[in-house]
Formats: structure tokens, C-alpha cells, sequence
């Protein structure tokens, strides 16, 4: 469940370290070795009576991050992450002056955009700062993952995270003191490690080690760089004054990577780096990723600008640019969206964080509930026993120490087990006793029928969960989103309308994952023609008859309406004789009987058409009106997040052809796995729908 920043680190590596000397808590952690302290040097390591280190989670150039616990009265208890100065640097007075001078000026701010430090303190020269604990993970773990996997960021979630960002860094720019003077503070590290990401979406800025007021008479040494190289700024790079509009630039370069997956600046060596950021241009990232809007590009040039006085003048004035992006766009993403989005798509990495972590709070329970309720980190130094009592308390020491050895390694191997494995092998035992999931599908579908087609897909997620699933039938659209946002289902599959709907809702169900067919998550919505007609392009169909499905369809009827009026058609009066045929199967017949010139439907009914007697041998597409997501699965707004995550995980594991030997789940179900929803493949039909006004 924890994500706090731990830059580009394994979380496997992270892992290893962890369980192996959690469990031994009275061990100190230093350059990675384990040792035994003696009594002397207990206080000196000691961050805090109150706090008891669990487990290390980042080591970086001044400081050390552990998962720490905050112990009070009354059994008071509260999970932090603790932030503590390295001991090799705690005899420095100036990185002392600079810890402390971080957590005085990050205490200061309060937005829900940036970490809340909870305390500061200092025990026998060791400082500490104990910060809140995010539930997710950094950015860059995140673009890490889905670089691995071969996936993007959609867009408009890069842009929310941008915007978020902004929010915080304006609260940050704007702090003042008590006297109502302004700090003019200054981040000066926005990277994708410092942009924390929650499970539920929200982003916070986090790490203000190198961060400074440009009121504090403290400077930095000539020649001494602050920061990571391919974030700073020309200005920092040339060891000029900075500005807030330093922090732009840095959250330019990381918004540039959230598009595209490379790091804009990145070269073989630092100096070779600085040289590109103050010389060379700007690669335009649409030759990266041709479908970023050319505004979007206009703000990410606005943030990278040298000069900084043609940069934007403040993160507030970029987050309202960034805004008027969607706004143009008409999409209006959510931290919400963002966080289904995170659980998706990086499910497994969250689960293994999440139950490592949870291991080494447990753990620590326990042994500290077998040493009489107190652990090695909180109880005072007892005097030296005897050299007999000594020798016996050895033994004992040992025989622990063997203990938690062995318990360690049963730990690491379940965590990696449940992290990492997903086939055969990773079955879990059905819970017969647990009621069954209920699945919703819509109303074309026969229960019994679409039960025999999805059997063999329901066994391999049933077997991946634990738990069993049952097909419920719902006879409306509308009422099959209704019910699971009601709680009355705990998954549902719903067509593109009604995730459009749903996703619009104030109380939106969470969304695991999307359909898939060989690696896309659409289908096209088409114009078709009989192969002998003329026509070659829409304008040549003027006065001709066209049939279409009906009203209520978006590939049949709404689609191919926007479509036609982007191309300068007037859907009203570009066509002769515009006919309703009652359906996609309908519209088709009447096609080939001559009935109308052209028909919209979707691509998939020509494929279909043969099994519903359909000769759409005879019929070509002439133009591609949009592309339209396949259907989503949702589950119920009720449903525990760690149950939502494992359905997921299973969701996103499954090959039809590998898993299921069969090349789709089924007639119905013409899809072959299951991929991480994408809600920009939501423009084309979200503008179809409001140009209907069909959003209700």
C-alpha cells in the first residue's frame, strides 16, 4: 500500500531488504549490512521513542526513508514514513541545516497536492522528519512499469497529473511566513520520482530536500549542481538564480516523458545532458505519438522555453493552460479515472508493494507481541547480565535470529509468489462459503446460452480469485448500470454509452479493465457500399438514400452523423432519403437489396454477416466514420479495493488462445484478452453523443 519515493529502485530489491531485516528490529540498517548494536550505540541510531522502524524503503544522497510506526497512549498507532539523516552525514552542519530547513518550509504548506510532514525531531544528534504515508506509487515507477509492459499513458491522464502537480507547486510558490512575507520557495528536484501517485488518483509533490527560499540568505556553493540532470533547467544548469519558473521547466520534462516514454534530455553523461538542455531543440513528441493535440504541444513548448521570462509566469498560470487543453477537447478527466487507471494497469505492482509492506507491519506485531509488547526499537537499553547470563541470552539471540531468518525467507517466497506468479501454477482455493459474485451482462444475451460461452473464461478468473461468479441477466441497459451502482451486482459489462454514462455519474464504479481483440480496445464504425457502387468517397453519395440502425446506436447512427459533418456534410440534407431499418443486421439487408446507396454500421457485422445469411462478400467499406471502445467491466462501487485489484489482475493476466486454447472468449464475446482502459478512445463517440444530445 505504500509508494513513498524510492527513485528507479527494484521493488524486488526492495523486498530482499526489507524482509530479511524487519524481522530482526533491533539490527541497524547503514550502506545496505546488517549488525548487532550494543547498548552504547542504541540511542545514537534511535530516531525516536515514539517511532519504531519497520522497514527501509530508500536510501538516497543525504537522507535514509523507512516505514516507521508512530506509537502513543491508549494504543494509539499510526503508520508513517520517516525520514532520517544519513549517519555518515549527521556530524555535517550544513546537511543538517538543509534537513531541517526542509521539513520547516514543507510543514508550512498545506494542500492536498503536496506531502503533509507530520513531525520533526532529533534524538543524540539524529534527525528525523515523519511525513504522511501514500497509498500508490511515484510516476516514475509507474512509467517504468509501463514501459516494461509496452504500454502507454493515455494522454489526458498525463495531463491531469500535470495539472495536479501544478496545484501543488502553486501552493508551494506562494507560501509566506508568519509575518506575511513571501519565500518565493523553490522546489528545484520536480521529477517523476518526486510526483507521488495514490491509488485513488490524486498526486502529490513530494521531497523538498534541495528545496529554497529565495528570501533565505543561504546559497548554494559555486559549482554545486542540485537536482537530476535531465529535469533542471537551463538557468540551474548555467548556476544562475532560479525561480519559481525553474520548477515549470523540471514538470515540463516529466510531463514531456508522461506523453511520450522518453526523457527528453537523458543523454550518456551530465555534461553531455546540460549540453542538450541549453542547446538542443525540443524534439515535437507528435512524432512520437501523432494524436497529441497541437495545443498541448503549444503548453509542454510554453514550459520548456530557455528564455524564462517567455516561460509561463507561474504553475498556476500552466495548470489553467492545461485545463483549457480538455476543455477544447470536451473531456473532463478525474482523479478518479486516473486512479482506476493506476489499479489497472499497475495492479501487480501495487499488490506486491502493498503485501510486502503489510508483512513487515505484521511481522513486527508479532515479535513485538513475543518480547512482552515491546519492541527492540522502543524499550530502554537494559544493563550488561553476567558473563553466564550473557552467554545464555547469546544462545537464546541466536535461536531467534535462526527463527526469523527462516520466517523471513517463507515471507519473501509467498510475496514473490503472489506478486509475480500467473498461470496454472497461481490458483487459489475456491471459497464456497463466500457468497458468489454476481456478473451482469446486457440484455442481448441469453443467460444459459452466454453461460456455456464464458465457462472456460469464468474458471480461469474464478480460479485467480478465489471466489465463484454468477450470470445475471438484466433486461435493460440503463438498469444494469443502475444496479451496480446501487450495489445490487458486484461486476458488470457495460456497452460504451453506458460507461460513458457510468464514468460520468457522481457515484462511478470503479473500472477494472477494457475488452480486447488482437491487441486493440476498439472497433470502427464504417460506411459500407455494394461493391459495384461507384462511389469512392461520402461527398459522392449526395442525394442518395442511407440507412442506418437506429437512434439509440453509436455505431449505426451517431458516429457516422459527426463523422459526416467533420467532413463538411450536413447529416440532415446531404442524403436523398435517410431510412431508420430497425438494427445493424436490418440496415445491412436493406443495403443489399437495394433498398438504400450506403449503410452505417460497425465493422464487425461483416465479418458476422455470413452466420445471419448475409452475402457481405458482396459489400466494401467506403469510409471509416470513428472508432469506438469495445465494452468495460466495472464492479460495484461496494466492493473492497484489494478484491477489485485481484479481479483485475486476473483480468488483465488472460490470453484467450494460451489460457483457454480458443482464439476468443466466444461468439458474443468476440474478444481475446482483457487490456487497461483508455479513456481517450472515448473523443470520437463523446462528441457523437453531445452532438445527438444523447448524454442524460
Amino acid at each position: 500500500m505504500i509508494g513513498w519515493p524510492n527513485p528507479r529502485a527494484s521493488l524486488q530489491a526492495s523486498i530482499d531488504v526489507s524482509l530479511s531485516s524487519l524481522l530482526e528490529p533491533d539490527t541497524r540498517i547503514d550502506d545496505g549490512a546488517r549488525r548487532t548494536p550494543t547498548p552504547a550505540g542504541e540511542a545514537s541510531r534511535r530516531p525516536s521513542r515514539p517511532y519504531q522502524l519497520l522497514a527501509p524503503l530508500g536510501r538516497g544522497g543525504m537522507a535514509e526513508l523507512f516505514l516507521a510506526r508512530r506509537q502513543g497512549p491508549l494504543g494509539f498507532s499510526r503508520l508513517v514514513a520517516l525520514k532520517r539523516i544519513r549517519p555518515d552525514l549527521a556530524s555535517h552542519q550544513a546537511f543538517v541545516e538543509m534537513f531541517v530547513e526542509e521539513a520547516r518550509l514543507a510543514a508550512q504548506i498545506h494542500h492536498a497536492n503536496v506531502v503533509q510532514v507530520l513531525d520533526l525531531g532529533e534524538e543524540d544528534g539524529c534527525y528525523y522528519i515523519a511525513m504522511e504515508l501514500i497509498d500508490g506509487i511515484s510516476v516514475a515507477s509507474m512509467l517504468d512499469h509501463l514501459r516494461e509492459r509496452e504500454r502507454q499513458l493515455p494522454w489526458i491522464f498525463a495531463v491531469e497529473i500535470a495539472i495536479q502537480a501544478c496545484q501543488g507547486l502553486q501552493a508551494a510558490h506562494e507560501l509566506r511566513d508568519a509575518a506575511g512575507r513571501h519565500l518565493g520557495l523553490v522546489h528545484r528536484d520536480i521529477s517523476p520520482s518526486n510526483l507521488m501517485l495514490g491509488r485513488d488518483g490524486v498526486v502529490k509533490v513530494v521531497d523538498f530536500g534541495i528545496a529554497k527560499a529565495t528570501c533565505n540568505p543561504t546559497t548554494t556553493n559555486p559549482g554545486t549542481v542540485k537536482g537530476k540532470y535531465p529535469y533542471m533547467s537551463p538557468e540551474m544548469c548555467r548556476d544562475e538564480p532560479v525561480d519559481q519558473r525553474t520548477d515549470l521547466f523540471a514538470l515540463g520534462c516529466t510531463l514531456y516523458e508522461m506523453l511520450t516514454q522518453k526523457r527528453l534530455f537523458a543523454r550518456d553523461n551530465p555534461a553531455a545532458t546540460v549540453r542538450a538542455i541549453c542547446e538542443e531543440d525540443v524534439i515535437d513528441p507528435r512524432r512520437l505519438r501523432p494524436e497529441l493535440p497541437a495545443q498541448l504541444v503549444q503548453v509542454l513548448r510554453g514550459a520548456l522555453e530557455r528564455d524564462v521570462d517567455k516561460r509561463f509566469a507561474s504553475a498556476a498560470q500552466m495548470g489553467r493552460a492545461l485545463r483549457e487543453v480538455l476543455a477544447e477537447r470536451r473531456v473532463t478527466p478525474s482523479p478518479r479515472m486516473v486512479g482506476d487507471f493506476v489499479r489497472v494497469e499497475c495492479g501487480e505492482l501495487l499488490v506486491r508493494r502493498s503485501r510486502a509492506l503489510q508483512v513487515a507491519a505484521d511481522h513486527t506485531d508479532i515479535v513485538a507481541a513475543g518480547q512482552g509488547g515491546t519492541s527492540a526499537e522502543t524499550q530502554p537499553s537494559a544493563p550488561r547480565q553476567g558473563e553466564v547470563g550473557a552467554a545464555r541470552g547469546d544462545d537464546e539471540l541466536q535461536r531467534r535470529r535462526r527463527l526469523r531468518r527462516l520466517t523471513a525467507l517463507v515471507w519473501l517466497a509467498a510475496a514473490t509468489c503472489i506478486g509475480v506468479l500467473v498461470g496454472a501454477a497461481f490458483a487459489m482455493v475456491l471459497d464456497d462459503k463466500a457468497p458468489p459474485l454476481r456478473l451482469a451482462l446486457s440484455p442481448i444475451f441469453r443467460r444459459h446460452a452466454v453461460r456455456a460461452e464464458l465457462r472456460p473464461l469464468l474458471s480461469y478468473i474464478e480460479k485467480r480469485i478465489g471466489r465463484r461468479i454468477e450470470i445475471v441477466v438484466d433486461h435493460d441497459y440503463q438498469e444494469l448500470r443502475l444496479a451496480l451502482q446501487r450495489g445490487e451486482v458486484d461486476l458488470a459489462i457495460l456497452p460504451h454509452i453506458e460507461t460513458v454514462r457510468a464514468l460520468r455519474s457522481p457515484r462511478a464504479p470503479p473500472l477494472l479493465a477494457a475488452l480486447s481483440y488482437r491487441g486493440a480496445t476498439t472497433y470502427s464504425s464504417v460506411f459500407v457500399v455494394r461493391d459495384s457502387s461507384p462511389a469512392r468517397t461520402l461527398s459522392d453519395l449526395r442525394g442518395k438514400r442511407a440507412c442506418f440502425a437506429n437512434v439509440g446506436s453509436a455505431s449505426g447512427y451517431m458516429v457516422p452523423r459527426q463523422a459526416l459533418r467533420q467532413a463538411g456534410l450536413d447529416p440532415e440534407r446531404h442524403f436523398g432519403a435517410v431510412q431508420l431499418s430497425g438494427g445493424h443486421v436490418a440496415a445491412l439487408r436493406d443495403l443489399l437489396a437495394g433498398r438504400c446507396d450506403v449503410a452505417a454500421t460497425n465493422r464487425g457485422w461483416l465479418r458476422m454477416g455470413p452466420r445471419r445469411s448475409l452475402a457481405t462478400t458482396r459489400l466494401r467499406v467506403l469510409a471509416v466514420a470513428g472508432a469506438i471502445p469495445l465494452d468495460h467491466v466495472f464492479a460495484s462501487p461496494t466492493m473492497p479495493p484489494e478484491l477489485q485489484q485481484t479481479i483485475a489482475t486476473a483480468l488483465l493476466s488472460v490470453r484467450a488462445r494460451r489460457d483457454l486454447d480458443r482464439d476468443i472468449f466466444g461468439p458474443h464475446f468476440y474478444a481475446d484478452a482483457f487490456g487497461a482502459p483508455d479513456l481517450s478512445r472515448f473523443f470520437t463517440l463523446l462528441r457523437a453523443l453531445r452532438a445527438e444530445r444523447a448524454l442524460r
